[in-house]
């Protein structure tokens, strides 16, 4: 409390100086350019809140559509793994049917070796060459 005390007689006895300065300072500050700061700051934190507004609206609506999309997706991926695991087990059993029909006939795998020529099992599918080429 000493110290406020204090503080008021520091104030109370002021120099002229400190006068003169504080006079200047509230001279360059017009009340008129203050309101108009004021306003315009009040106005741009209004148009601020709305954007802030639709921006969270639009967050939370790609939420919900990204948590119905991932949902799908993952359904997706499960059925494309089950496919080929699907198409793995019937080439698979494929090979071993043409093994069983190269062993147990020999002769007719040959002439349909002749007729059709089968692409090699190791050998990836090639891309389309384009009419360029």
């Amino acid at each position: 409390m000493a110290e406020k005390v204090q503080e008021n007689e520091v104030f109370k006895t002021a120099t002229p100086a400190a006068e003169a300065t504080t006079h200047y300072l509230n001279e360059l500050t017009n009340s008129r350019d203050l309101q108009e700061v004021i306003e315009t700051q009040v106005s741009i934190l209004k148009r601020f809140e709305k954007t802030n507004e639709t921006l969270w609206r639009a967050n939370s609506l790609c939420e919900v559509r990204y948590e119905a999309i991932h949902g799908d997706f993952r359904k997706h991926i499960a059925t494309l793994v089950e496919a080929k695991n699907s198409l793995e087990s019937i080439f698979k059993r494929i090979r071993m049917l043409k093994r069983v029909v190269k062993a147990k006939y020999p002769e007719a795998y040959a002439a349909c070796e002749v007729v059709y020529t089968p692409p090699d099992d190791d050998e990836e599918e090639r891309p389309a060459s384009s009419p360029t080429d």
